[in-house]
């Protein structure tokens, strides 16, 4: 009974990994995996590397090529290992397949839910029913070449599939129903979800937020007016009140924000020059692992409906200033969202506010 309990002991000594360690137990699954683990992984991750990258030879190339944070490729090696079934090697990385499924129990957190689906359809088909699903098929994007007849189900998918379209989709239910597909429900349900969400949003994690919130608190209008615009100079408010209770409001939206799985960045009582040349540096910013942009400003407003005044009483323009910077070329393509709280003087709010005539084309 002593030898069995020391061996126990040994076995869980030896299953278990250090929390410190997370590169060196990167690196020690990565050196586990062989030619055919890449290939799925390249499959599952076509939506998110470079396009037209071929497949790398080895781990080390195809994560190189993610260009993501250490935690956030910790994550998603996990999560790779874990749709792959490669149970056991979960464990260096203090994790196993039933904790994984609890963590992504909503959904994926990386891999786009679509390529998913396709996944596991190749897993479920037989080689017999890929063939014959090559032939059904529209080819054309495939070459021409023995060695293409070949391919394995994630290959030939990677390439007829690259671009995930409803029409291509539509072709597949089609050819699968021919070959008396077992699961085609499934699947068809599956897609039928996926076509109809607007964005295709990822479920949130600490390692991978869906999106980055900022928020602009102004508290105190006391800073004194540096260079800037000489027009907004004349329109500088001579005195604005302290804003007493916003630092309640920055607090309880940061907790919204971090409870809907955002990334949250906050900056406090700027003056104008420092909001613009943040909102600037923002047009730099790499938003490939961000699916929303957020944008909240707590100030004082001026009597026009587009103003919105820094910590030097300087007016900025909500859309020349703020919104036309921040649809930038970068966020094109993904939901972003302006929020501002900010009175209007003393406009009675019974009345009939003016309509804002203005509009900002760049995306927005």
């Amino acid at each position: 009974m002593a030898t069995q309990n020391m061996q126990s002991r040994m076995d869980l000594q030896i299953d278990a990994s250090s929390y410190c360690d997370e590169e060196l137990n990167f690196m020690k699954v990565s050196s586990f995996l062989i030619s055919g683990d890449i290939k799925k992984f390249y499959f599952l991750l076509i939506d998110i590397l470079p396009k037209l990258t071929p497949c790398p030879q080895t781990a080390e190339e195809l994560f190189l090529l993610l260009k993501l944070k250490p935690a956030k490729m910790y994550s998603l090696l996990k999560e790779l290992l874990f749709y792959t079934k490669k149970y056991k090697l979960l464990r260096y990385l203090n994790t196993c397949c039933h904790q994984m499924k609890v963590n992504l129990k909503n959904g994926s957190c990386f891999i786009n839910s679509g390529r998913l689906l396709i996944f596991n359809l190749c897993e479920a088909l037989k080689d017999s029913e890929v063939a014959v699903l090559k032939t059904l098929l529209d080819k054309t994007e495939i070459p021409h070449s023995p060695e293409w007849d070949g391919i394995a189900a994630e290959e030939f998918f990677g390439v007829y599939l690259r671009d995930i379209t409803e029409k291509k989709i539509t072709d597949l239910q089609n050819a699968l129903s021919i070959i008396k597909y077992k699961d085609i429900e499934i699947f068809e349900e599956g897609f039928r979800y996926y076509f109809e969400k607007p964005f295709p949003i990822t479920q949130p994690s600490v390692g991978n937020p869906c999106g980055l919130a900022v928020i602009f608190n102004f508290e105190n209008f006391d800073k004194p007016a540096a260079m800037c615009d000489s027009k907004k100079l004349k329109l500088r408010k001579s005195h604005l009140d302290t804003r007493t209770g916003t630092k309640i409001d920055e607090k309880t939206l940061i907790d919204l924000w971090h409870k809907y799985g955002f990334d949250v960045l906050v900056f406090r009582d700027l003056s104008s020059t420092e909001m613009i040349e943040v909102i600037e540096r923002f047009k730099e910013f790499h938003y490939e692992n961000y699916n929303v942009f957020i944008t909240c400003i707590l100030t004082h407003g001026g009597r026009n409906s587009n103003t919105i005044y820094t910590s030097d009483n300087i007016p900025l323009d909500v859309y020349g200033d703020v919104a036309y910077n921040i649809c930038t070329e970068v966020l094109q393509e993904k939901p972003k969202l302006l929020f501002i709280q900010a009175c209007r003087e003393n406009i009675d709010i019974n009345g009939n506010l003016p309509q804002i005539k203005r509009t900002v084309d760049r995306g927005w």
